[in-house]
């Protein structure tokens, strides 16, 4: 094997330029992703934040592996992008976890029975919110994700 291979301008450095890029890009989108559904999903706060970092490191490193296994830079793209719309979809399910954490946790800190039943009540309509508002942009933006991933992934015509 000589060094030809390697430093062909147009053969395999283009490509592996192209899966990097994808790797780098896509790995920061889904890290932010990540970030938000599980530090989301288990329940906020400074435990939420830990688990978020570790989530969105997970999801680089899970993201630049897929991007540099990729057979071209264009199959790359996609596996980012179906990742994407994937992590997207589980946005309302985070938020439907995160409402029973954190209500669970308002009520239990309440003092008089008056105070629980207004913990729950406000817990509830926070958390309906909060899913529904997430549960719009997850399924829009997970939307786009995945018809992006599918033009990217389909094989051409030929």
């Amino acid at each position: 094997m000589s060094c030809h291979f390697a430093l062909n301008g147009m053969g395999w450095g283009r490509f592996m330029f192209n899966k990097i890029l994808a790797g780098i890009v896509m790995g920061l989108v889904i890290g932010l992703l990540c970030s938000i559904v599980f530090g989301i999903g288990s329940g906020g706060g400074a435990e939420g934040g830990k688990t978020g970092l570790w989530a969105a490191a997970a999801g680089f490193l899970i993201m630049m592996a897929l991007a540099l296994s990729a057979a071209r830079g264009r199959y790359a793209w996609g596996r980012g992008l179906l990742l994407s719309g994937l992590l997207c979809f589980a946005l309302p399910l985070a938020g439907i976890v995160f409402t029973g954490i954190v209500g669970a946790d308002s009520v239990a800190k309440a003092g008089s029975e008056a105070g629980k039943a207004g913990a729950a009540v406000g817990s509830a309509l926070a958390g309906t919110a909060l899913t529904f508002v997430s549960g719009v942009i997850g399924f829009f933006l997970g939307l786009i994700f995945l018809v992006s991933s599918y033009f990217s992934l389909r094989r051409g015509a030929s």
